[in-house]
């Protein structure tokens, strides 16, 4: 019996190749075959894919569009659009979201409530942080500006009245100062500070006028500097030469504390000028 005959199964056609549309990007285009973005697009063709690439790059232009053009609020708006727009200029969600530096003029006398209702206002205008920044440290250079226009100008009457009374210097300004303050009271040491009246060396002159005829007629006791024994001024001298020491050399503090030490000197030497 002969043997029988084996036959194979007949090989398995290799599966045809899945037609893919990037296929056809040849030349110049070939590398954008093998970009990722493209693979989301099935289809055999172009007359597949094609419609779905163009609607797809229609509705991207319009996504890019609504997202790179601000309507700026007006009275139209909705809540919708007014918090849009405000988070797309970098509004913070709360005033407590405004991180600011507060300018060199913070360090002396800043107002912390004035700072809090200003960035208040500014939160309700919607105003981005940068600007706000920006409108503080305009403010911080105007404050500081201020501020040595009146140093000049306390500078110069002190000039002023030192070459007027000399060695009696110290003594009056002391007078005119206790003058305003018992008769003034706060409300009148601030009203010259505002308005730079007490800088004035007029003004400081009448007040140590009155001062010196409130103290004869015994309407201000006979204290201070212009009423030391030079036992007592001596014994001053000491103090303020030891403050001296722990103060910066240039600074006002050190100016202050050497013109008492000069009217202390004159008193413990024996005179008054």
């Amino acid at each position: 019996m002969p043997d029988p005959v084996l036959v194979a199964d007949p090989p398995v056609p290799a599966p045809a190749p899945v037609a893919d549309w990037r296929a056809g990007l040849t030349g110049e285009y070939a590398p954008l075959a093998t970009d990722p973005s493209l693979a989301t697009f099935k289809g055999k063709d172009w007359a597949e894919v094609g419609p779905v690439l163009a609607k797809s790059y229609v509705e991207t232009k319009k996504l890019v569009g609504a997202k790179t053009t601000l309507k700026i609020p007006d009275e139209h708006s909705t809540p919708e659009e007014v918090g849009a727009y405000r988070k797309a200029i970098g509004v913070p969600d709360t005033v407590d979201g405004y991180r600011i530096t507060r300018p060199e003029a913070a360090l002396t006398g800043w107002d912390e409530a004035a700072e809090q209702n200003f960035l208040g206002k500014m939160h309700e205008l919607g105003t981005p942080p940068q600007t706000v920044q920006a409108i503080l440290n305009w403010y911080g250079a105007y404050v500081s500006e201020q501020q040595r226009g009146w140093h000049r100008e306390a500078e110069a009457t002190s000039q002023e009245l030192r070459r007027d009374w000399g060695p009696d210097y110290a003594a009056n300004v002391g007078v005119a100062n206790r003058a305003i303050q018992q008769y003034g009271g706060d409300a009148l040491v601030d009203l010259y500070a505002q308005t730079g009246q007490g800088r004035h060396p007029l003004t400081i002159k009448a007040w140590a006028a009155v001062g010196k005829d409130l103290m004869e007629a015994g309407a201000i006791p006979a204290t201070g500097l212009a009423h030391l024994t030079p036992e007592e001024a001596q014994e001053r001298l000491k103090t303020l030469q030891a403050d001296l020491l722990k103060v910066p050399r240039d600074s006002d503090q050190a100016k202050g504390l050497i013109n008492q030490i000069i009217a202390h000197q004159k008193i413990a030497q024996g005179g008054r000028g």
